[in-house]
């Protein structure tokens, strides 16, 4: 019936249309499902769902839900790889491990050409971009729902500013 029996909300998402998302869905018809989901219009989740059974009778769903707006994920990659991610969703980024004045740069617009190529083309961009006045090797991959529709975009990139600047100097020298 939808009801939720017990939850740990650690990502805050209002759950009200709990039983109307598409891996709890999937679950009640039996499958096992792990998906990326909006959820409440503004939050890009990975979801899976796992159904309960009673015998061969399903009574419930076992559901995870993670918000990519939780940057710890972000930050971890980051730490590891020396790069630095987003999340958007649509072209919007909602959660990043770019800083400015000490503060997460969120809320931007992605540049209408990657989105042409990422979110209308569903196509992978890789090049040279420039983000708040730094240059960056990147890479923006669409994030696609159960529908193969584009409902995101995770973006890795690296600085590459030190290195023109000493690719530079050497050629002038």
């Amino acid at each position: 019936n939808g009801n939720i029996i017990a939850k740990n909300n650690v990502n805050n998402l209002d759950l009200t249309n709990f039983s109307k998302l598409n891996h709890v869905q999937q679950a009640l018809k039996g499958n096992l499902s792990l998906c990326t989901e909006v959820i409440s219009g503004k939050n890009l989740c990975i979801c899976s769902g796992t159904p309960i059974m009673d015998g061969n009778k399903i009574v419930g769903v076992a559901s995870t839900v993670i918000s990519l707006q939780n940057n710890t994920f972000l930050d971890k990659l980051k730490k590891l790889t020396g790069c630095e991610f987003s999340v958007f969703l649509g072209d919007e980024r909602i959660s990043t491990t770019i800083m400015k004045d000490g503060k997460r740069v969120t809320g931007t617009k992605l540049s209408s050409d990657i989105a042409q190529q990422v979110i209308t083309k569903k196509q992978t961009h890789i090049g040279k971009t420039n983000i708040l006045g730094i240059n960056h090797m990147a890479n923006y991959q669409p994030i696609l729902d159960t529908n193969q529709n584009v409902i995101g975009i995770l973006f890795a990139g690296k600085n590459i500013a030190d290195t023109e600047k000493s690719t530079n100097n050497v050629l002038f020298f």
